[in-house]
């Protein structure tokens, strides 16, 4: 008989023997300022079915035994670990503990469990704004890139700032910035839809910002997630209503009843979803008849009334040779 999982929202100190099945979202690792290459501990965010995060550390003593275990978006089933309590100066997750990995933690591959692939905890401009004397652990956040500029100031480190202008101001730090210029660069002529996870929210001459941590903060350009998705084409429900009466059901499917994802997740029926809409994960079981496609973009326009080209991670005007730009909806 498997041992009971418990949900990361209970676990808690002092007990040590607690059964954990979670996906390791991020993961990173603290190097040595003295021994080139040398990894001094492992620190990583782990997801559980449920949606909560909590940060598990890797202690030096155990970095050579668990270092090629973990790879981030696997899953895995940890047992025999300690809890202590999330006090540390930069918190990644809002948890009140934390996990700490020693010699007796098991940790098994346990691929073949559906749990979220990123977890996202989005906070609206709203809630930064309400954190403006800073929050006390990292946030998502996601919005249309509405302005573009690079701050050449060297800092300590040598590195340059970005910073993504808008209603609220997103600043870019050291890697991030050529990892950006990166995805832009692929991207087109568009404006993407900007994600960062796990970003600190601060004061910045005067203003909040979010800002990215160094080698905790993940950066995605329009990703395939539900509430980009939704928010990108929020306007879909207006412009054309459902016929419920065209879905229908097939309890005909063996495979779909005993399948694991079935089992995992509650089921629901179209009207139910669109009666009673709330957040989460559910089981639909329907016929397909219908498909379309509702195209917004949004795009780069100069004050001259020209699209304005994409390249080397700025958009520029061909006539004016200007980067600053409005948006133009499509």
């Amino acid at each position: 008989m498997s041992p009971p999982i418990t949900s990361l929202l209970n676990v808690r100190p002092p007990r040590m023997a607690w059964n954990i099945r979670v996906r390791v979202v991020r993961l990173w690792r603290i190097m040595s300022s003295l021994v080139r290459g040398r990894v001094i501990f492992m620190e990583m965010v782990l997801l559980d079915q449920d949606g909560n995060r909590i940060q598990a550390t890797i202690p030096p003593d155990c970095v050579d035994r668990f270092q090629n275990t973990f790879h981030e978006n696997r899953v895995y089933m940890f047992s025999n670990f300690k809890v202590l309590p999330n006090d540390r100066s930069t918190r990644v997750t809002s948890h009140n503990h934390r996990l700490k990995l020693w010699e007796e933690t098991v940790v098994v591959n346990h691929d073949g469990y559906i749990i979220q692939r990123f977890g996202f905890s989005f906070f609206s401009s709203a809630q930064i704004l309400e954190h403006q004397h800073g929050c006390g652990h990292l946030i998502d956040v996601f919005g249309l890139l509405t302005s573009l500029h690079y701050d050449f100031v060297v800092d300590a480190r040598q590195n340059l700032a970005t910073i993504a202008r808008g209603t609220i101001e997103c600043v870019l730090y050291g890697r991030f910035i050529g990892f950006f210029k990166g995805l832009l660069s692929r991207f087109g002529s568009a404006l993407p839809v900007v994600v960062i996870q796990f970003a600190k929210i601060c004061k910045e001459r005067g203003r909040v910002v979010v800002r990215s941590v160094r080698d905790i903060s993940r950066i995605m350009l329009d990703p395939p997630v539900a509430e980009v998705a939704r928010w990108k084409n929020g306007l879909v429900l207006s412009l054309r209503r459902y016929d419920i009466d065209r879905v229908h059901v097939n309890p005909s499917i063996n495979e779909f009843e005993s399948s694991q994802f079935n089992r995992s997740f509650p089921r629901k029926t179209l009207e139910g979803l669109l009666a009673t809409p709330e957040e989460g994960l559910f089981v639909v079981l329907a016929k397909v008849v219908d498909l379309y496609h509702v195209e917004k973009c949004w795009y780069a326009l100069c004050r001259c009334g020209r699209l304005m080209n994409q390249g080397t991670g700025l958009y520029v005007c061909g006539q004016c040779n200007l980067t600053n730009f409005n948006i133009s909806c499509k």
